[in-house]
Formats: C-alpha cells, sequence, structure tokens
C-alpha cells in the first residue's frame, strides 16, 4: 500500500516545485519519509466537496497560494477537532517501529486520525484550504500539510450540512509521544493572523515494551484479573490473509490478535454487505482456538455458502466484555461499573468479490464441454445397438397394451358407478336429490286456494298433495300453489360456504362521543368494517334519519336487528356512565360544544348491555382501567393493534389466515392507514392535553319544577287512599258474601242479560286490570277463584288479550251507562278517544271506570 502512494505523493510535490519555487529537497525528503491519506473526504461527501491532501514546507507564504479578500470577507475557525490515534496490529514490520530488530516490535503501527468540521456559517463561502501544522516535542517543527477545498462551490445546503474533513496517516507519529496541532483557516487576513484552532495529545505507548520509550512493565504485564487495560480500547485488529475460494463459495479469514496484556478472551469475525451498513454473517473464535507463530497470534475463520457475484467486506472486532461481565475496552469509568462506556475497535477490509469460476481458466488446456461429452460416450457397436433397439421396441409395445387395458377399466367403472347413481331401483327413478322451488304466477288461485277458516268453524284437516316428480307440496285443490320442501336460503348458504364467501353480518356501533378526534376514529373504523369485510354497519351518524323520525323505534330496534354489539369503551363513556349512575338524575356531564347526538350513548347503553352478543373494545389511547363496569370481565380488542382478532370474533371463527387481514396487505389499504393515524393523532393530542376531558366537559345540573314534584307527591297520596278504601270495601263485602245465595244468583243473570245483549260476551274490570271471555254456561261453571286470582281451564287464549270464562261472581248495582261503555269501547274493552268527546259521562274519566260508575263486585 505504501508503495503505490509514494509516486502519488511524488506527482503531486513535483506539481507544487513547478508552480512555487520555494520547494526544497527537504520538502521532498519528508514526503518520501511519510504516509497518508490524500483525499480528505468521507465517501458519502466525495460528490459535494472538492478537498486535496499535499504535504508543505511550514515557511510556506500563504497570502501567494491565497491571496486576502477584498471584501474583507475571511472564514472562520474549524468546529469540532477530533484526534483519535489507534494500535493497529500487522503481520508485516511497522513503518513507524524504527529498524530494531525485536520480534515483538514488528506487529503494531500506529495509525492517527484527525479530523473537524467546516464552519457552519456564511463565513465559509470565503473558505480556499486549511493548513494542518504538527509540532513535536520541545517545540520542534514536524510537519505541515494543506488540504485545498478552493475548487469546491459552496452553497446553502453544504454549508448547512457541515460535512467533515479527516486527516489520515501511519507513519507520521510515534508511540508514546506527545504533539500539538494547529489548523488554520485560509485565507488569513494577514500572515499569522488567520482565524485557528489548536489542541495536543499524546499517542498510546507500543504494545510490545520496547526499552526505548521506557515504559511501565506493568501496563505490558499479562495481568488479567479482575483488571482491563486502559488502552485496550484504542487498539485494533489486523488482516495476515484473505482467501477466496470460489469453487467452494468460502471466505477464509486471517486476522491477528491482540497481545496479551489486553485480555481479550474471544473475537467476533463479521461479514458485510458491499455498503458497510448491513451485518450478513457472523462468528465468535475464542483465544484459545488461536494460532501462535513466535510472538504473532492468529486467528482463522471460514464463511461458507456464500453468493456469488457479489460484494463483501470482511470486518475483527474484540468482545468488549469477559466472561465474569468485566469490560474489557472501558472508554470511562471502571471495568466493573454497568454505566461505565465500553467500546472495542473493529478493523475493516477493503471489498472482496465472490465470483462465479470459470472452469476454462482453472484448467488450462483441459477439453471444451463438447469434447468433454465426446471422451465420455461410449464406442458404438452396431450389434449390439440393434439388439438392444429391438428389445425396447417390445417393451414399448408391451407397456402401451397395459396402458390401454388400465383406462378401458376405469372407463367401466366410471360407466358402472353414473348408471347406478342415475338408473337406480325402478320405484325411485324420477326422484331428484335436488329440490327446487316453482314459481307461481297467479296469485288470485293462491288465495282462492288457502283453506278459508272461521272463528265459529272449528279446525279442519288441509288436504295435502305431495309431486315427488318436481319436488313440492301444494292443497288439494287444483291450483298453481306450491310449497317448496326446501328453502333457497339454504341453498345459498351452502354455495356461500363452497364458495368461502362470509355471510352479512349486521353490527351496532355504540361509543360516547368525547371529542371529534375520537369520533373520527370510530367513523373511520365504521369505514373499514363496511368496505373492507361486507359488514352492514349501524353508526348513529348514518342513521339520522330515522333517528329524527322515531327516536324511541330506533334506539330498540336498532339492538334487536343487530347480530354483534361493539361498545368502544372510552374515558367519557366510563365517566358518563358513572355520572348517570351516581348522580340519580340530577346532573350529567356535556360537551362544551355539544352535539346532536351526544346523548344517544347514555339512552343506547342500557339497551345494548342487553343483547346476547356483546364485544367490548377501546382504541390505544384509552386506558384500561376505563372500561365499563359490566363489560370488565370480557375480553378488550385494542384497536388498532388487535384487529384481526376482533374481525374473528365478530364472525365467529379464526380469519387469522385470510389474506385480507395479513399485514401487508393491511398496510397498503387506505382505510385501516387512515385508522391508525387517527389512534396516532388522538394519542398525541392526549399526551400534549393530560386533563383534555375535565377542560371540554362540563357538568349540567338536572332542573326539577318544585310544582311538578308536589302535584306527583299529592297524586300518590290520592292513590294510596283509594288503595285503602278499596281494600277496606273489599274486606267488608267478603264477610257479607256469606249471607247472600239467592241474591247472587239474580245479580249474575241480571248482569248476564245485560252485557250479552250486544257480542255475547262479559267484561268485568277490577283494579288489576280488564280480562275479557267468551264461553258457555258450562264453561263458565266449570272457572274456579282460587286465592283471589283466576285461572282459566280451557285452551280459547289469544297473544293479545286474556280469555277468560266467566267467573262466580255478583254485581250489586249496574248501571245503565255501562251499556254505552260497551258500545263505546273498542275490541280491548279501553275507551276511544271518539266515545270520550261524544259522551258526556265519560269527559273526564278516572283511572278506574267501575269505580267511578260505584259498580260493586263481590268475589265468591
Amino acid at each position: 500500500m505504501l508503495q503505490i502512494k509514494f509516486p502519488t505523493c511524488l506527482f503531486v510535490l513535483l506539481q507544487l516545485c513547478l508552480i512555487f519555487p520555494f520547494c526544497s529537497s527537504q520538502q521532498l525528503q519528508q514526503i518520501k519519509r511519510h504516509s497518508f491519506r490524500e483525499t480528505c473526504v468521507d465517501e458519502h461527501d466525495k460528490d459535494l466537496i472538492s478537498c486535496i491532501v499535499s504535504a508543505v514546507d511550514c515557511s510556506i507564504n500563504i497570502e501567494k497560494l491565497f491571496p486576502p479578500q477584498t471584501n474583507n470577507n475571511f472564514p472562520s475557525e474549524a468546529h469540532d477537532l477530533r484526534i483519535e490515534p489507534f494500535t493497529k496490529a500487522t503481520p508485516h514490520k511497522g513503518v513507524n517501529e524504527g529498524n530494531d530488530s525485536n520480534d515483538h516490535q514488528q506487529h503494531h503501527q500506529l495509525h492517527v486520525d484527525i479530523s473537524w468540521q467546516i464552519p457552519p456559517n456564511n463565513s465559509t463561502k470565503a473558505l480556499k484550504g486549511f493548513l494542518l501544522e504538527i509540532d513535536g516535542e520541545n517545540g520542534r517543527k514536524h510537519a505541515c500539510f494543506l488540504l485545498n477545498v478552493s475548487k469546491t462551490v459552496w452553497n446553502t445546503e453544504n454549508i448547512a450540512a457541515s460535512p467533515r474533513l479527516h486527516f489520515s496517516t501511519d507513519s507520521l507519529f510515534n508511540f508514546g509521544q506527545s504533539y500539538q496541532v494547529e489548523l488554520f483557516s485560509l485565507p488569513e487576513r494577514s500572515a499569522g493572523l488567520g482565524a485557528s484552532v489548536h489542541n495536543q495529545f499524546k499517542t498510546p505507548h507500543h504494545p510490545s515494551g520496547s526499552e526505548t520509550n521506557a515504559l511501565n512493565q506493568q501496563l505490558i504485564s499479562p495481568n488479567c484479573t479482575k483488571v482491563a487495560n486502559q488502552f485496550a480500547s484504542k487498539w485494533t485488529a489486523g488482516f495476515r490473509h484473505i482467501y477466496v475460494h470460489s469453487a467452494a463459495r468460502i471466505l477464509q479469514v486471517e486476522f491477528v490478535g491482540a497481545p496479551p496484556q489486553f485480555c481479550f478472551e474471544q473475537y467476533e469475525v463479521r461479514l458485510l454487505d458491499e455498503t458497510g451498513q448491513e451485518l450478513l454473517y457472523f462468528g465468535v473464535v475464542p483465544v484459545e482456538e488461536m494460532q501462535k507463530s513466535g510472538s504473532l497470534i492468529f486467528g482463522t475463520y471460514n464463511f461458507t455458502n456464500l453468493e456469488y457475484d457479489k460484494n463483501y467486506i470482511p470486518s475483527v472486532i474484540p468482545v468488549e466484555r469477559a466472561a465474569d461481565g468485566r469490560c474489557l475496552c472501558p472508554v470511562s469509568g471502571k471495568p466493573y461499573d454497568e454505566t461505565a462506556v465500553c467500546s472495542c475497535v473493529a478493523a475493516d477490509w477493503h471489498s472482496v468479490r465472490m465470483t462465479r469460476p470459470d472452469v476454462l481458466k482453472l484448467c488450462p488446456g483441459c477439453p471444451s464441454q463438447n469434447d468433454t461429452l465426446a471422451l465420455l460416450s461410449p464406442p458404438v457397436n452396431y450389434e449390439n445397438s440393434l439388439r438392444d433397439q429391438g428389445s425396447n421396441s417390445t417393451l414399448w409395445i408391451l407397456l402401451l397394451v397395459f396402458n390401454c387395458l388400465f383406462l378401458l377399466l376405469i372407463f367401466l367403472l366410471i360407466a358402472a358407478y353414473l348408471r347406478c347413481r342415475i338408473f337406480g331401483s325402478a320405484p325411485y327413478k324420477n326422484q331428484f336429490r335436488r329440490i327446487r322451488f316453482i314459481p307461481t304466477t297467479n296469485t288470485q288461485q293462491q288465495n282462492h286456494c288457502l283453506p278459508q277458516i272461521s272463528k265459529s268453524s272449528p279446525p279442519t284437516s288441509l288436504a295435502v298433495c305431495t309431486n315427488l316428480a318436481l319436488g313440492t307440496v301444494s292443497t288439494s285443490c287444483n291450483s298453481s300453489l306450491a310449497v317448496p320442501l326446501i328453502s333457497s336460503e339454504s341453498e345459498e348458504s351452502d354455495e356461500q360456504q363452497k364458495r368461502g364467501e362470509w355471510t352479512n353480518l349486521t353490527l351496532l356501533i355504540i361509543y360516547s362521543h368525547d371529542c371529534k378526534m375520537h369520533e373520527q376514529a370510530v367513523l373511520t373504523l365504521a369505514e373499514f368494517l363496511r368496505d373492507r369485510f361486507g359488514i352492514n354497519v349501524k353508526l348513529d351518524r348514518w342513521e339520522t334519519t330515522q333517528i329524527d323520525s322515531n327516536l324511541t323505534d330506533w334506539l330498540s330496534s336498532s339492538v334487536i336487528s343487530a347480530d354483534k354489539v361493539l361498545i368502544i369503551n372510552s374515558e367519557g363513556a366510563w365517566e358518563r356512565y358513572l355520572a348517570k349512575i351516581n348522580s340519580h338524575s340530577h346532573w350529567v356531564l356535556e360537551r362544551n360544544d355539544r352535539g346532536l347526538l351526544d346523548h344517544l350513548f347514555l339512552a343506547h347503553i342500557d339497551l345494548a348491555l342487553q343483547h346476547h352478543s356483546i364485544v367490548s373494545t377501546r382504541f390505544a389511547y384509552s386506558k384500561a382501567d376505563k372500561t365499563l363496569p359490566l363489560l370488565q370481565g370480557r375480553l378488550q380488542y385494542i384497536l388498532p393493534d388487535n384487529i384481526s382478532p376482533l374481525i374473528s370474533a365478530l364472525f365467529g371463527q379464526n380469519l387469522r389466515q385470510d389474506e385480507r387481514l395479513s399485514s401487508s396487505s393491511l398496510s397498503e389499504y387506505s382505510q385501516f392507514i387512515k385508522l391508525k393515524e387517527c389512534v396516532k393523532e388522538m394519542s398525541e393530542f392526549i399526551k400534549q392535553k393530560p386533563n383534555w376531558f375535565a377542560l371540554s366537559h362540563s357538568k349540567i345540573t338536572t332542573i326539577v319544577d318544585e310544582r311538578e314534584e308536589k302535584g306527583e307527591e299529592k297524586g300518590r297520596k290520592e292513590e294510596e287512599k283509594k288503595e285503602e278504601k278499596i281494600k277496606i270495601e273489599e274486606e267488608t263485602k267478603i264477610e257479607e258474601n256469606s249471607e247472600m245465595s239467592e241474591e247472587e244468583e239474580i245479580s249474575s243473570e241480571t248482569r248476564k242479560d245485560t252485557i250479552g245483549e250486544s257480542s255475547g260476551s262479559s267484561t268485568a274490570k277490577l283494579d288489576s286490570g280488564i280480562f275479557d271471555w267468551t264461553g258457555n254456561e258450562e264453561e263458565m261453571a266449570s272457572t274456579k277463584v282460587m286465592s283471589g286470582e283466576l285461572q282459566k281451564q280451557t285452551n280459547n287464549c289469544s297473544p293479545h288479550k286474556l280469555s277468560l270464562p266467566l267467573p262466580n261472581i255478583g254485581v250489586k248495582t249496574f248501571p245503565d251507562s255501562i251499556k254505552s261503555y260497551n258500545q263505546n269501547s273498542d275490541d280491548s274493552g279501553i275507551l276511544t278517544a271518539d266515545s270520550i268527546n261524544s259522551t258526556d259521562k265519560f269527559k273526564q274519566p278516572k283511572n278506574n271506570l267501575i269505580d267511578e260508575q260505584k259498580r260493586i263486585i263481590y268475589l265468591s
């Protein structure tokens, strides 16, 4: 490497000597003696900045090279000057180690890297270069270097990036000495008055412990018991050999290890990609498995099964921790301190390419591919070839006949199966396996064909005719009415299951209107479930028309018609529900900017909790302790992380392997991306304003009119007085009931004749309600009254009213106005609005009509 760089340095020196006549022979000898990197720019900044390094005489006239600016615009000093010395292991004799023949001094060299940043201000536009001056011990001038950046075009982007420049050398500095470094920004205002930055450092001692530098022998003694070498963090490994075995796809790495005083126990060998950023393969080599050659210790590691036509970068770094946990590369702190900075330095080699081997190049003089095939083929014997051809033709004929017989056998088996399947036994040959619907076109014939059943006539048997050929069931009349044996819904569901389609699901989402961002997250979730999975989502924002028309019906019907109810827990839902329980309807929580749908949550949640299938969920920004009390024992699906288990719970089957729920598919779906953004936005809002709910909600007190309260109390007292009066009258009449015999029979017959004039049915209204009965005298006699309750023994009940025979009761007074009551009442025995308006006696009806007419009924 050094032999390649020397001609280049000489060429640069000759150019400078041609331009500046003050170059001397001492400078030429200095360049020959020292090696350095000719470019001072990182790889990622080489397209933006042009920087060339050259060695110059320290007495150079800088004003002739870079004249001062006429506008008095001069660059400022460099920023963040860093000097990093490293001890680098080498398999050969180091350049800066002298001519000592001791074998211990021939395997390390001192590598120093000096770096700084361009000033990030407008003065950088006037920057033309830097002058690096290095002084050794005792104030002796050592070397000067010019870093020329005059060809760089400084724009706003380059200045704002503030790139870092480097000066690195392997031979300029010596072990165990102090140096002073001063960096001048060019051009200067005048000689020696330019902007500069100064630093002083000391290089580490030689790892081999030479007697010439008078080192303390304790620093190089191999004492590795509970201690660590202070210079271990400045040591880097070196590479001895890199072998590329293309035929076997193996890369063999041989590296040089550290001396025993560094106490390293293992080395990690890495293989990076061509960029040096991604780690592809790695392995660990213990010190016990490494080999020794005199004072040199080296290890070997093989990387196998590598890819062809790809570049790799080998790298070696010592393992920074020992087996007992202490730090072997302490930068600062003690070895056993867990907070200490522990970092070793990695050594990287240049890029190595695994090329595909060429057979002709590996074996010169070998025959080509066609010649190889010709050599491998056996000699031709015509007699044997004819005999082989004859035997092969016979074998092919037998194989063909066998295949034909096998195909014929398969055909006969299929034909026999189809015959038994279609043309089976004679009694069932006209039946079909699948029964279809037969559409009917004549609705009049259907209506005429239906049997007419009157209330007076007993139910009759319905004649049914079955047509097995058509797969239908019809009545005995000659019409086209046909009832299918199997509904089409089951067929459609089976076909959907075969196709893998999901059945339509109705989902009701109940949530609290906490804020606009929470409402947007719920809306995005509803759109995602509807558009992605075809779910029929019921959301209050989408059904405002039904809510405006009839709120009560919508609250009930939305819960009844839903297959699943999804309740979204949030802080607003928690606070509002607790306020409803604890306030006893004296106050409620409302938003300061209340919406039209805010009141639906409290009215809807009690109905929703009665549903048979409830799914509880919450968004990631809602806390777990804000779950409604009745839902705390259920599974809580956190969105959007648990979207896959939520969909599986909604459809009642495991759908985690479905393509629509894969991470790649969801990451590309716009609605799911929007849902994640809504949740993230709400989470950031809560972090910024933790008390957002208290600031956006207020406590509203419910106002109750005192007059209404007094009226209700007065009404309750009157009702209690009436109930006590009725109980007293009933007890009195029951005592007199034993003395009444003939009078009861007469009163019952009178009541029967009076009430049964119009419809033949009797009606009696007690305090507990209205009872209607129909039947003859035998049914009335068979009905008993036990413990004050009416029990019916016949089966003449209808779903809307209780039909009972007339009990054995007596009426003391039965006014004529009851006839008008029966005439003006509807079928259920309740007065209609027309009857109330038309009759003066019923303009202001009380709760008990019979009590108003002073009707007294005796129960026996």
